[in-house]
């Protein structure tokens, strides 16, 4: 009788391990494939416009309009410092000339007689 249930018990044992082995997710990658390689990192910072051409027609030419004197005056204060100029290439050209007091900054009245007759870059 000891065998009997010996024998049931290693049977039912047999059993419910095949079923967990059964039930295991198969790999999804073959045992004897390479590793897959990590791709390099996306995040990388970029300077700006580094894939602009340095040289040529494109870097020459001068904007032909010059912009709105609100949007280079992002502050608000009322006039451009010759470093909020220098994000505009039209301005940062001709801004020696446009500030008429050699103050350091061009007032909306400066801006407006500059954008009537600019001085040349």
């Amino acid at each position: 009788m000891n065998n009997t249930v010996l024998l049931a018990a290693t049977f039912a044992l047999a059993i419910g391990t095949s079923y967990v082995v059964a039930q295991t997710a198969a790999p999804t990658h073959p045992a004897n494939a390479p590793p897959t390689q990590t791709p390099p990192p996306t995040d990388t910072p970029m300077s700006p416009r580094s894939n602009m051409p340095t040289t040529g027609p494109q870097s020459m030419t001068q904007p032909s309009t010059p912009p709105d004197f609100g949007t280079l005056d992002a502050t608000g204060q009322g006039y451009i410092t010759q470093q909020q100029a220098m994000s505009n290439q039209w301005l940062s050209t001709r801004f020696a000339g446009c500030d008429t007091n050699h103050n350091g900054q061009v007032t909306r009245q400066e801006y407006m007689t500059c954008t009537a007759s600019p001085p040349s870059p």
